[in-house]
């Protein structure tokens, strides 16, 4: 994939050129759409394997990048809207969902919009799904599937999923372990 090492420079410049890249089946995401055009990263829809959000690079000649890059197969992002949406996953839906993270097995993170640990541990949501059974299902997922998961505010969404896809490219870079 990448054919040398690069000076901090042109890390700079790859670094800048991250497209996002959004699932075809992704519905409502538009205030992530808002931070990403408000911070002029670009995006493009298009079907995904598994996850809602990943990344590519187009081709770069100068930088001896030969063809575009996409980091579908080996990082997604899972965003749940709500602690809402995810307990309906875990509960009624939850042979699909491990399908999911099955298939994405150690290159899932997944996203937790509007919620945080300490609202679903103290049950401050609108299911059924039991506070300790719902804790002890993320965690279990996060240990079967080596999918990590993050609580923000949607307002931040954007960002995070930026954020993720930078770094790891950063660090792969740096390691240059990219094949």
């Amino acid at each position: 994939m990448f054919t040398r090492q690069y000076s901090d420079k042109e890390m700079d410049i790859i670094l800048n050129s991250i497209i996002i890249l959004i699932d075809t089946r992704e519905k409502i995401y538009s205030h992530i759409k808002i931070w990403l055009k408000s911070n002029k990263v670009e995006f493009e829809v298009q079907g995904l394997k598994f996850g809602d959000y990943s990344f590519m690079i187009h081709k770069n000649l100068k930088l001896d990048i030969l063809e575009d890059l996409y980091f579908d197969n080996e990082i997604v992002i899972e965003r749940k809207a709500n602690a809402e949406e995810i307990s309906g996953n875990l509960t009624n839906g939850r042979d699909r969902f491990k399908r999911e993270f099955e298939k994405g097995k150690g290159k899932i993170r997944l996203l937790i919009e509007d919620s945080t640990y300490a609202n679903i541990s103290e049950g401050k949501y609108d299911t059924k799904f039991n506070p300790k059974s719902f804790i002890g299902s993320l965690h279990s997922i996060q240990e079967q599937y080596d999918v990590p998961f993050f609580f923000t505010n949607k307002e931040h969404s954007g960002e995070y999923i930026y954020n993720t896809f930078k770094y790891y490219l950063r660090n792969q870079l740096k390691t240059l372990t990219i094949k």
